[in-house]
């Protein structure tokens, strides 16, 4: 028989409240504070991969730039099919991708023996006075004080290219956040333009992997005729020459910048695109491709391409065809 309380609610029995204490402890053990804080960890976005301006975190930023001589002077060829490399590819091994790993030395005709020796001497000549090294971590200098990117950076100028093989686990750097910068130019297989190809990697210190990597590829104007091209890259002392090599630097700095800004923010891509081609190094013929435009100026279009094959690259105004809108996602 039920039996109701006559002078208030009946008290509690041991068994009611050791049943109610231990479903408290279970309820509150479903919200502890390591678990809150993970409900709370889930309800904030991602937090981006670095902060290009952020004055607090310290950062290393290594140039690595093979001699010009070393790549220009030799008459190189490509072959077989362009493949992508793996994500963090070391620069030693495939420096810039899929494109220097494809440079072979050219069997020329004995024939054209002596027009190519001349060529490489006159680029070797020219180019015997050049610090591109030294030149990029001016530019680079200029370029972030002007952006306010990575402001407070130390700037290392390797020689030694294994020390951006895995710079997150050189003793030696003490710096949070680690840039490596490794530049090679080349001209195309025709010598008709000259290109600067440079792969970025961005590090942790004391990771053996970079947490991302990407391209910057700066094309020449161009010449239509081989025979004409050669002539005029080393005429007057590789007067041109030199002026193209660093108008490449200036640009691969500037490249450099505008990737690091993309990649540290959650801004999108410019919604200007333009219709743009250029001279692909590794067949000499014209490469179209969509580009989102980063910025112009003195007849260059700097922008980035589309992914798959995202890269930030540095052409002249005369590549650029069609404007149009990009398409709205």
């Amino acid at each position: 028989m039920l039996s109701l309380p006559v002078h208030g609610p009946k008290m509690p029995s041991g068994e009611d409240v050791l049943r109610r204490t231990l479903c408290g402890l279970l309820v509150a053990g479903s919200m502890c504070p390591g678990m809150l804080a993970a409900q709370e960890l889930e309800k904030k976005p991602p937090a981006a991969v670095f902060d290009a301006k952020d004055p607090a975190i310290t950062r290393r930023i290594m140039l690595n730039v093979a001699k010009p001589a070393e790549t220009l002077a030799a008459p190189m060829v490509f072959y077989g099919p362009v493949a992508q490399p793996p994500p963090g590819t070391s620069p030693g091994a495939a420096a810039i991708g899929n494109v220097l790993g494809m440079l072979i030395v050219s069997r020329i005709e004995a024939g054209k023996d002596r027009t190519v020796a001349e060529f490489a001497s006159g680029v070797t000549q020219a180019l015997s006075g050049l610090d591109m090294r030294r030149e990029l971590a001016d530019a680079l200098r200029k370029e972030l004080e002007r952006t306010g990117h990575l402001k407070g950076a130390v700037l290392e100028e390797v020689a030694d290219a294994s020390d951006v093989e895995q710079p997150g686990l050189l003793v030696r750097i003490q710096e949070r956040d680690i840039f490596t910068l490794d530049v090679r130019c080349v001209f195309d297989r025709r010598m008709t333009s000259l290109h600067l190809l440079s792969g970025v990697r961005f590090w942790r210190k004391d990771d053996f992997k970079p947490l991302h990597s990407a391209q910057l590829h700066y094309v020449s104007k161009s010449f239509g005729d081989e025979s004409e091209a050669r002539r005029r890259w080393i005429e007057d002392d590789g007067a041109l020459l030199k002026q193209s090599l660093r108008e490449g630097i200036v640009e691969t700095a500037r490249m450099f910048a505008a990737d690091t800004a993309l990649r540290s923010s959650d801004a999108a891509l410019p919604a200007e695109t333009v219709e743009a081609s250029w001279i692909a190094p590794e067949t000499g013929n014209s490469a179209p491709a969509p580009i989102h435009v980063l910025a112009r100026g003195e007849g260059r279009i700097l922008g980035q391409t589309r992914a798959p094959a995202e890269k930030t690259v540095s052409i002249p105004q005369e590549g650029a065809a069609t404007f149009a809108d990009a398409p709205k996602p």
